[in-house]
């Protein structure tokens, strides 16, 4: 024997059965590490696939607010047009039947009539007596949108900009052609004159910020091919933004927004990393005491399954084990909870995880488990509850992933699963409230 092996570590435990001892304690600190980790940040991954879904959601939905009100504001100009025309060249009586209008219409500041391109008439007056005269064609700051819409005969969209008379505004021109030749000569344009500031609060931007996000409204100026910001939240944007289009007319808007403080929080991230090393570390020191002294294993493990019990409970999931062999399932607390089952309800078995599922589920989670299992790789499969209430039914997402043995044979299947009823009933009353519109 060499002397290395009759050197014996404190309490009469040999050299060699001491680097075992701490190899076993290293290997069951990291193996704890891993298993209260993974399903961490398996869960991390998918509450950010939820917030992103969550953001793309409300972004896709304010820019189709922001679309319609912009469309109600700009529809004066047509109503207006059709007057003239119904007047021959002249509206009698524009300062009431535009007063009717605006009463209507909160996005909108202002009506104006330009025959010939020149305002002659704006109501309300007050407030905009310096744009009385202008000539939208000769101006170099304005005759760009004005020229095009002549040219397109189009309603255009000019701005945001700065006003003569003072604040930001967006103007809709209508060109108006009448006459009695054929096509019918450019009798002038009817405008409609909307403040940002009134048309964000009439579309209630600020509520973005309510539900925790930062966003921005722009578009890519026509001059300058620069980004033009017109409307954002107090914060700013710190995170990659989810961003929806909105066409208006002769040009695009582009919303974006994301939440306020960041896709993920690396101050959570760091302390449930920080808790789960000191806990590993604790769990490879008791292991070690208990390999040296021999004893106080079970006490060990009873520690160690409290703590990852208590990391599952804290992440809001459960795990499972499924051995391909036998067919059995093994499931944590969470899970049985999840499915609002106690303990021995159902036979640890595949079949019995079958008989969880909703019957209109059951055939589309075996296609797709089956082809995992063929292909040997991961699978994500969501599913009602069978004895969940069928009109509202509770809804649970699982994501394995396989295991293999030395000879790289398929084995097993490892995941977690999560609740995922609450997203499920904000897609279907988001679908709802797009059907509806």
């Amino acid at each position: 024997m060499s002397r290395l092996n009759q050197v014996s570590a404190p309490g009469g435990i040999s050299a060699t059965d001491g680097m075992k001892t701490l190899w076993s304690a290293v290997a069951a600190g990291l193996i704890f590490f891993l298993l209260v980790s993974v399903p961490t940040y398996l869960v991390e991954n998918m509450l950010l696939d939820q917030k992103k879904e969550s953001a793309r959601q409300a972004s896709e939905r304010t820019a189709l607010k922001i679309g319609q009100h912009l469309t109600q504001a700009l529809s004066p100009t047509y109503a207006l047009a059709a007057l003239i025309r119904q007047g021959n060249g002249m509206v009698n009586n524009f300062e009431e039947i535009a007063g009717e209008l605006l009463a209507q219409i909160p996005e909108v500041s202002a009506l104006q009539l330009a025959p010939g391109g020149m305002v002659r008439q704006t109501v309300p007056l007050t407030g905009n007596e310096q744009a009385m005269g202008l000539n939208l064609l000769t101006d170099e700051q304005r005759n760009r949108e004005a020229r095009l819409a002549i040219e397109t005969r189009r309603l255009t969209l000019a701005g945001p900009f700065e006003l003569i008379q003072g604040g930001v505004a967006i103007v809709g021109r209508l060109p108006v052609f009448h006459g009695e030749s054929k096509p019918p000569p450019f009798w002038g344009f009817a405008n409609v004159l909307i403040r940002l500031p009134q048309f964000t609060e009439a579309i209630n931007l600020s509520a973005l910020e309510a539900e925790g996000y930062s966003y921005q409204l722009w578009r890519i100026h026509p001059d300058n091919g620069e980004r033009q910001a017109f409307a954002a939240s107090h914060a700013p944007l710190i995170a990659e933004p989810m961003t929806s289009a909105i066409d208006v007319p002769n040009g695009r808007w582009m919303l974006s927004l994301a939440p306020a403080d960041g896709w993920t929080s690396g101050m959570r991230w760091g302390r449930e990393i920080a808790i789960f090393l000191t806990l590993s570390l604790l769990v490879g020191w008791l292991t070690r005491r208990a390999l040296e002294r021999r004893q106080g294993v079970a006490q060990a493990l009873a520690v160690s399954e409290e703590r990852l019990q208590l990391a599952q409970e804290a992440v809001g999931a459960g795990t499972w084990f499924w051995d391909l062999a036998t067919q059995e399932n093994t499931w944590s607390d969470e899970v049985w909870a999840l499915y609002g089952l106690d303990r021995g309800e159902t036979t640890p078995s595949y079949d019995g995880w079958r008989s969880t599922i909703d019957e209109r589920d059951v055939l589309a989670v075996e296609a797709l488990v089956a082809q995992a299992v063929a292909g040997r790789c991961g699978f994500e499969a969501s599913w009602r509850v069978r004895r969940s209430d069928p009109d509202h039914p509770r809804w649970l997402l699982a994501r394995g992933r396989p295991l293999f043995n030395d000879t790289d044979r398929l084995t097993s299947y490892v995941g977690i699963i999560i609740d995922i009823t609450e997203r499920k009933r904000a897609e279907q009353e988001l679908e709802q409230y797009r059907n509806r519109l």
